[in-house]
């Protein structure tokens, strides 16, 4: 059985060929289908983050024979731009919900799943005093400091 090779056919794209086969005067048709081995990866699927961060997710790009970082140079949406917003990679966390990030390149695309959070409060220091006492026994002064912070805890004799 001989079958001719047509080299328009191509394994990088998805393509669908109809070919066909010749034998002996009898000849069969058929349709060779081929995916693409294009495809875009990216470093995380799902992520948490909190409210006014930002994080970078990292886009690699796979054309069949090798892989190309594309974070910069591939196109970025997000389905909820009140949640999080996307720039050449960079995820900024606006308000708390749920966004899907999508990236494209050439034919390819994936996505990731954003969850953002309220940021977690970090407490600040509200007040610092200071006091000198005379010590008798030391015939020196002590002194006692004192920091009051946001989340009312206090910290003394602060070394």
């Amino acid at each position: 059985m001989f079958i001719p090779y047509e080299p328009m056919i191509s394994l990088r794209k998805f393509v669908s060929k109809e070919i066909t086969a010749k034998y002996n005067g009898y000849s069969v048709k058929g349709t060779v289908t081929v995916n693409s081995l294009e495809k875009i990866t990216l470093e995380w699927t799902e992520a948490t983050i909190e409210k006014g961060s930002t994080k970078t997710l990292k886009a690699e790009y796979f054309d069949g024979t090798r892989t190309t970082d594309v974070t910069s140079s591939a196109n970025w949406t997000s389905s909820q731009t009140g949640v999080a917003t996307v720039s050449r990679g960079t995820i900024t966390a606006r308000a708390e919900g749920t966004a899907t990030i999508t990236v494209s390149y050439r034919n390819a695309t994936a996505t990731c799943t954003v969850t953002v959070v309220k940021a977690e409060e970090k407490p600040y220091v509200l007040m610092m005093s200071a006091m000198s006492t005379w010590n008798s026994s030391t015939g020196l002064n002590d002194l006692v400091l004192e920091i009051t912070m946001s989340d009312h805890t206090v910290i003394t004799n602060v070394p």
